[in-house]
């Protein structure tokens, strides 16, 4: 089964997100060469199958989000609630 040790996602020059799963370490710049934007290529804290990869990637944003979430509400100035 093939492993994977960067992974993420890409702009394709028509707009289309697509999951990307590699071995090489500049595949970001190939990518931008090669036109796409947003790019962005995550290391994975071990080699991957291709699913592996793209649930890490998932539940790694997921967590970011979270943290944003967290940090947002929690450096409120003392009396000022964030608008719902």
């Amino acid at each position: 089964m093939k492993t994977f040790t960067f992974a993420g996602t890409a702009l394709d020059t028509d707009g289309t997100a697509v999951f990307r799963a590699t071995t090489r370490e500049g595949y970001a710049k190939i990518l931008a060469k090669e036109g796409k934007t947003n790019i962005e290529i995550f290391s994975l804290p071990h080699a991957m199958t291709k699913a592996e990869a793209k649930a890490y990637i998932k539940d790694s944003a997921k967590q970011k989000e979270m943290r944003e979430k967290f940090f947002k509400l929690n450096t409120q100035p003392e009396g000022e609630l964030e608008p719902a």
